[in-house]
């Protein structure tokens, strides 16, 4: 008897189980019904920051690493794993994102440069800087003067050590070639701004990755509604406000692609909606 009892304890408690695998979400007990809810499916975490070469680790809890997939919304910036190893390559901000079932889970990523490579960015806006002040020449007297024989005529240092060939011609762009070869030397300048001489801001684009949202050590190029037409170096940047060194420019508060002289100036990019941030590979310095 105490046998065919223990056989029909069995057969029960394998047509429970059996149950319970069919409909998991819904078991009935003495007390009423027990809901069984489906694991929570998240990131674990919604947001991380690296240095250029730096990983860091995404998981999707509560879904099967096997069924998830991982890809970066810009690969200039960072990469991920098929595992979710995320890895800073380049300076900026992208997403690396899990896809599940369909679903999208996103992580924004925050790539900051090495101690190596802000050093580096930070000697080209002091080389920059102690250029602030200088004036255009109108013939090819006095070059290296600040101030002495200043004039209209696009005589510039810069022009005669960067790219002699166009001197007298308008510098903005030049001025950007010059403090890049003063700050790194030519074998590195030419690297960085792969354009060399940099004389035209409009060709950048096609040369370096470019962004709408600055970093210090861009180099901006404004356009004017028609073309890209006047450029400078990112010194700083706070929000929606960033700051510029600029040659062949005025001391206004607002784009001049064609003045005499270098200045330090401010913007704000809600106002300038279609500005480009072209990013030289600073990754050169890690």
């Amino acid at each position: 008897m105490e046998g065919k009892k223990n056989k029909f304890r069995k057969q029960v408690l394998a047509l429970i189980l059996a149950l319970a695998v069919i409909f998991p979400l819904s078991l009935t007990g003495v007390g009423g019904s027990v809901s069984v809810e489906a694991a929570t499916v998240a990131l674990n975490r919604t947001t991380a920051m690296v240095t250029v070469g730096q990983s860091v680790k995404l998981s999707l809890t509560g879904a099967p690493a096997a069924r998830v997939s991982w890809r970066c919304r810009n690969t200039n910036i960072a990469r991920v794993s098929a595992s979710g190893t995320v890895k800073g390559v380049g300076l900026g901000k992208t997403a690396a994102i899990a896809v599940y079932k369909g679903k999208e889970y996103i992580c924004a990523v925050d790539v900051e440069p090495t101690k190596k490579m802000s050093k580096a960015i930070n000697k080209l806006i002091l080389v920059a800087r102690k250029e602030i002040g200088y004036m255009e020449k109108k013939s090819l007297k006095n070059l290296d003067s600040k101030k002495a024989n200043a004039g209209y005529g696009n005589y510039t240092k810069y022009s005669r050590d960067a790219a002699p060939y166009y001197q007298g011609e308008p510098w903005c762009a030049i001025f950007v070639s010059w403090c890049m070869k003063e700050a790194y030397g030519l074998n590195k300048a030419q690297k960085l701004l792969k354009d060399w001489p940099y004389i035209a801001c409009r060709f950048l684009p096609g040369y370096l990755p470019s962004y709408t949202v600055p970093r210090k050590g861009d180099i901006v190029i404004f356009h004017d509604g028609i073309a890209y037409n006047h450029t400078g170096i990112v010194t700083e940047v706070h929000g929606k406000q960033f700051w510029t060194i600029e040659g062949n420019t005025r001391k206004v508060g607002e784009v001049i692609p064609e003045g005499y002289i270098v200045c330090e100036k401010s913007y704000d990019l809600q106002k300038l909606p279609n500005v480009r941030f072209c990013r030289p590979d600073y990754t050169l310095f890690q």
